[in-house]
């Protein structure tokens, strides 16, 4: 796959799961694209670190959960760049993180400020579209 029909596709699956659309099939001439979106529940099996962070975020409002805009391996740091810790405190649009598929690189931020937690999944760890990345409280 090509990098733009990547990041086309990935335009597409981030735009479709924030509307209410929860299948969607496309066809053209020579391929058919069927996504499916279904509700992200962490279990013993993923990479998540704490479930009970996360359980606790969601029922209380002023936890955040920064969520993985797409899928990949997640990088606390730019693959090309020095090593970095995050702050603290977070501002919002601060970028937090980066997921990598092959060569392209996205970025994962946040869309609130706050205290963020450590990472709740591993450092090159796959992750899939949703997956709780932090708590930003």
């Amino acid at each position: 796959m090509q990098t733009d029909e990547f990041n086309a596709l990935q335009q597409l699956v981030t735009m479709l799961s924030r509307s209410r659309i929860r299948e969607v099939c496309i066809k053209t001439s020579d391929a058919t694209l069927a996504l499916s979106f279904a509700e992200v529940v962490p279990t013993a099996e993923s990479n998540v670190q704490d479930p009970t962070v996360i359980r606790e975020a969601s029922s209380t409002s002023a936890h955040h959960i920064v969520s993985s805009p797409g899928m990949g391996y997640f990088r606390r740091c730019h693959p090309l760049g020095e090593p970095v810790s995050l702050p603290e405190i977070v501002t919002a649009g601060q970028v937090v993180g980066y997921l990598q598929f092959e060569e392209v690189i996205a970025e994962v931020v946040t869309d609130v400020g706050g205290a963020i937690s450590e990472p709740l999944v591993e450092e090159k760890a796959v992750v899939g579209y949703g997956e709780p990345l932090y708590v930003v409280s």
